[in-house]
């Protein structure tokens, strides 16, 4: 039960289409999250244009809820203008934050836009205290952990991070690899999920062991009740995923939530069982709590199916030529949504509405509309179920919400403030920085009226401009009694549009100039001496550890697993290291029982990035480089990672990149080779176990499990319970 003195956490909700987000805020979200047509992780949603986006903001402002617009993308160099001319716009309607994922664009918004709040999207894999505590020096605000965490986990950083907002997901889609870390779109296909365009193959069905599934497809998150919970933590933000969802979708999940969080305590069962329907007629491939309560996680993966499968609503009773018959587990109306399952490997769903219903008691066939839950109904179908077929509803009208229009509704307008001095025969306007001055002819008003008053109601006027003179500070200088002064109505309304679309001008022209500075950044100093005995490029091969993973899973007790080139030992860390003080001391560890050794640390996440500063205060002879894990893509990002890592050599840049950079240092970025092979997921979901529904007996924690996708030869490797899925050809 959440405590009546605790602060409430923020219900966060996605929104795809402004209807999601306008139904969102209707059902009780505190905030929505969206993106625009550019730099959002979700290009295939409907997204926002600015008018829409300027219509939410009012809509939001008039009803105290906040907006996140996303740029969780990574950043290519040719978009750094269109990003930084997408901030200034944002900067202007005044969004609530921006969730991030490049390194690139954060450097750009601490130096050019301070006045937008930070949010650090899940993208960037912050795990660990390492990652927060670098994060928050850096002036971001909040940070969305990733789904893997366990309770105790978000625990052990909520306690340990009370400087910086923290937001987990709540409800909602899970992808199988950590987000930010999956390449097999991107690798495989050329659509990125870094860059918003996952084609999503973890759905996809894949061979093992002769058999066909869908072995990486994970079931929804669903924590329900289990949020009060990290309410109780004083978790900051509680977050559904769902861009890609329907408005239908939204509206059910947020009231769900919007409910047990202003319950405080769980829900009575009858009234939680309504709004979970409610849900999974909207969408819903079967539920989970991932990891919530424990490490390896609990019903994560969905092998036969990998969509929408609703709820049961009964068995064929009979079935005929073009038609069937049932007894409902639930009510419907006609042009309900319905599905049954051939029976294939894996089983091909067969969906349709429900049509020409009629509903059969006592010998009567009674047409209609709509039947109750016990009823046996008749309906039409092209593809008749077999009899025994259980049907799923999979969609209901009931639920059907009104259009809404954007532009049926008012938008924000950006106030503005405007100094207006009459000096003699002359008005001198300025606003923004902009200065203009107008030859008026002043007479003596016949009715007394404050001038500053008539000016105001004037420019109030705005039009359809995207922004307002909304307050004007007038003098005179002519010694005219301000309430004396006349300017005709008409040389006063020519004034205020021409002004009007001289500022405009002025504040478009502005728009390019701080766009044009924010692609500036200070020259790097105090770059380490490239080593003469290292030859250029470095082909990432070379430096993986002895094994099947292109890094240490493990910190070894000693040299002999290392890649060596030439003095150094290589030591490429893990990405994801939720266990950071039992593998950083091992690490510490080697090193210190190896002090006249050179070693070459490779960093793989945020967290490591931090860490590599106390590493070299502790030794001369430790150097860096950055791994593949850490995407640069924009000249902004390879100033942040060598302006922050002590004695970082070189880079890899983006792996799923075409490698235009720009800038200095551009003989430090190496590709990794043709010859290298990256997982292409990294999951803390272990196939084997879920696929299997328990662990095996006496389970060494290490597996090489061979599979099948479209012909093509892969492998699941599996170490420590983690799972980093390749392609062997």
């Amino acid at each position: 039960m959440i405590s009546t003195t605790l602060k409430k956490p923020e219900l966060l909700a996605p929104a795809g289409s402004f209807e999601a987000a306008y139904y969102a805020f209707k059902a009780g979200a505190d905030a929505v999250y969206l993106g625009l047509a550019d730099f959002s992780a979700r290009k295939a949603a409907r997204n926002f244009s600015l008018d829409e986006l300027r219509v939410l903001r009012r809509l939001a402002t008039d009803n105290g809820k906040r907006i996140l617009v996303t740029a969780n993308t990574v950043i290519k160099e040719n978009e750094r203008q269109g990003l930084a001319e997408m901030l200034f716009d944002l900067s202007g309607i005044g969004v609530d934050g921006v969730i991030i994922q490049d390194l690139g664009l954060l450097e750009m918004l601490r130096r050019y836009f301070p006045e937008l709040p930070i949010h650090a999207s899940t993208q960037m894999a912050v795990q660990d205290t390492l990652g927060l505590q670098h994060l928050a020096s850096l002036g971001v605000r909040r940070v969305v952990l990733p789904r893997e965490l366990t309770l105790a986990e978000i625990t052990r950083l909520r306690k340990e991070n009370p400087n910086i907002e923290l937001e987990t997901f709540i409800h909602g889609a899970l992808c199988y690899s950590v987000s930010g870390m999956c390449l097999i779109s991107g690798t495989q296909l050329g659509r990125s999920a870094n860059r918003g365009e996952c084609a999503q193959m973890c759905r996809s069905t894949y061979q093992r062991a002769g058999k066909t599934g869908h072995y990486f497809s994970c079931n929804d998150l669903a924590l329900s009740s289990e949020v009060l919970k990290l309410a109780a933590l004083g978790i900051d933000s509680l977050k559904i995923e769902g861009r890609m969802k329907p408005p239908e979708y939204v509206q059910a999940v947020v009231s769900l939530y919007r409910r047990v969080l202003d319950n405080g305590a769980p829900l009575p069962e009858k009234e939680m069982a309504a709004l979970e329907k409610n849900i999974s007629l909207t969408f819903s491939r079967g539920i989970t709590k991932a990891f919530f309560s424990n490490t390896q996680g609990d019903n994560l993966l969905s092998n036969e199916y990998a969509a929408h499968r609703g709820i049961p609503l009964g068995k064929v009773r009979e079935s005929w030529r073009d038609g069937f018959s049932l007894t409902l587990e639930h009510a419907v109306s006609a042009h309900d949504g319905l599905m049954y399952f051939k029976k294939t490997v894996p089983p091909e769903p067969v969906r349709f509405a429900l049509k020409n219903l009629v509903v059969a008691a006592g010998g009567n066939r009674t047409p209609g509309y709509f039947a109750r839950a016990g009823q046996i109904i008749e309906a039409e179908c092209p593809m008749p179920p077999p009899v025994g077929a259980e049907l799923f509803l999979i969609s209901s009208r009931d639920l059907d919400l009104k259009a809404v229009k954007s532009t049926s509704l008012p938008a924000h307008v950006r106030p503005v403030v405007m100094w207006a001095v009459l000096k003699g025969a002359e008005l001198t306007l300025t606003s923004e920085g902009h200065a203009k001055t107008y030859a008026v002819q002043v007479d003596t008003a016949r009715v007394p009226k404050d001038f500053g008053t008539i000016l105001s109601d004037l420019f109030l006027q705005s039009g359809e401009s995207p922004f307002q003179i909304q307050t004007v500070n007038f003098g005179t200088e002519s010694g005219q009694a301000r309430e004396t002064i006349f300017i005709p109505p008409s040389k006063l309304k020519s004034i205020k549009n021409d002004f009007y679309l001289d500022l405009a001008r002025h504040l478009a022209a502005r728009r390019q100039a701080v766009s044009a500075q924010a692609l500036e950044l200070p020259l790097l100093e105090n770059i380490h001496p490239w080593p003469e005995q290292l030859a250029m490029p470095i082909a990432r091969q070379t430096l993986s550890p002895k094994g099947a993973l292109p890094f240490l899973t493990a910190i070894p007790s000693g040299l002999d697993d290392l890649a060596k080139l030439e003095d150094f030992y290589v030591m490429p860390l893990k990405p994801v290291v939720i266990d950071e003080g039992q593998y950083y001391q091992a690490l510490q560890k080697l090193i210190e029982a190896h002090p006249q050794q050179k070693f070459l640390v490779g960093l793989n996440n945020l967290g490591q990035v931090a860490l590599s500063r106390d590493l070299a205060k502790r030794s001369s002879n430790i150097f860096f480089f950055l791994d593949f894990f850490c995407y640069i893509a924009n000249s902004a990002a390879v100033y942040f990672y060598f302006s922050t890592v002590p004695r970082l050599l070189f880079a890899y840049s983006w792996i799923e990149g075409d490698g235009q950079l720009k800038g200095p240092l551009l003989g430090r970025i190496f590709c990794v080779g043709a010859d290298f092979k990256p997982p292409l997921f990294v999951s803390r979901v272990c196939v084997h176990r879920h696929t299997l529904g328990e662990c095996p007996a006496n389970c060494s924690q290490s597996l090489r499990l061979p599979m099948l996708s479209g012909g093509r030869k892969g492998q699941a490797v599996i170490e420590d319970c983690m799972t980093y899925f390749f392609f062997s050809e």
